[in-house]
């Protein structure tokens, strides 16, 4: 795993940032800096904290972060690299779908640009929650390389191929054919084709082309019906 900090502090003004909540959902970064000129809210999944994966605390962080942007008007900046939400008993029993709802929530409701960046991968609800593009991001760019899917190339072998081989382990080149396919059909340029991404980029180019999306949005305006608020899941 690399520090996304290192990505952060390449791409925002003299690697000056303030962190919200360091210490506390620790998977996913929080922070206030600026790109260009401008101030901005980052909210960035951290690959050195459980891999990236959204627990409760981080989805909390992620909202409450949010809201906070949002309220004063500071354009987001998502930059994904994530599995996905934390799976098993002990985070179901303490809520997680819940939890999650409300990153989710506050990040649909907002109102101020929202750029994205899938530095590496995009699993599942994971893509959704970090502004996928189903939730209207303004500029949603990708590395080459990347990933959006429900889950990794092996990962969905491992699922589906236990039904199509029987439950029986497949033989390794059979294994790693149908590996290869399924990492085709994820593969970042297949799914700039179905315009699930606007443009995959130079890694060197991130700063620039965010930049260029913030100005871009800098007078965006969403009409929304008065005094109407949605119901966050608490």
């Amino acid at each position: 795993p690399y520090d996304m900090y290192q990505v952060i502090d390449a791409i925002i003004d003299h690697g000056e940032r303030l962190d919200l909540k360091p210490g506390f959902g620790r998977s996913l970064i929080t922070c206030l800096a600026r790109i260009g000129g401008r101030s901005i809210g980052i909210v960035a999944n951290q690959p050195m904290e459980l891999g990236g994966v959204l627990e409760n605390d981080a989805s909390d962080k992620g909202a409450h972060f949010i809201q906070v942007c949002d309220a004063f008007g500071i354009p987001l900046v998502f930059l994904q690299d994530t599995p996905g939400f934390m799976v098993g008993s002990r985070v179901e029993h303490a809520g997680i779908i819940r939890h999650g709802a409300k990153m989710l929530h506050a990040m649909s409701a907002a109102t101020v640009p929202k750029l994205t960046v899938v530095v590496r991968k995009g699993y599942g609800a994971g893509y959704y929650v970090m502004c996928g593009r189903a939730y209207e991001p303004d500029l949603l760019l990708a590395w080459p390389g990347a990933e959006i899917s429900v889950m990794g190339a092996e990962g969905m072998l491992g699922i589906a191929g236990r039904k199509l081989f029987g439950g029986m382990e497949p033989p390794a080149d059979v294994k790693a054919q149908i590996v290869e396919r399924l990492q085709a059909n994820i593969d970042i340029d297949r799914v700039a084709g179905w315009a699930l991404v606007d443009d995959v980029i130079d890694p060197r180019d991130t700063r620039l082309a965010l930049a260029w999306g913030l100005e871009l949005t800098a007078h965006k305006r969403v009409e929304r019906p008065a005094k109407k608020r949605g119901v966050m899941p608490v």
